[in-house]
């Protein structure tokens, strides 16, 4: 189980695709309630339904360990990623 704090939380839901919260808002979906429910103990797959929804740009910076972004929301997601994330797929690119 991964543990988010309402920071966490709130912190993710900043970093959600556009199209993505408008429609996790609309819908009052997985993700919605999710992020913004009382919830607070998070089994890997719910998380990883989390990171995926997330900016592409947000993404990749998750999984670059060298260069970190210095905010307190950005470090204490990184350091909850579980192993099995992928962070950004490049299946759709053509050679």
């Amino acid at each position: 189980m991964i543990n988010l704090t309402d920071d966490d939380k709130k912190y993710l839901w900043t970093k959600l695709e556009y199209l993505k919260k408008k429609k996790a808002v609309e819908a009052k979906n997985e993700i919605y309630t999710l992020l913004n429910g009382d919830k607070s103990e998070f089994s890997e797959e719910e998380f990883i339904k989390i990171l995926n929804s997330l900016e592409f740009t947000f993404r990749k910076k998750l999984k670059d360990f060298d260069k970190p972004m210095n905010t307190e929301g950005f470090k204490s997601i990184q350091s909850k990623l579980p192993e099995s994330w992928i962070g950004v797929k490049y299946s759709s690119l053509k050679k």
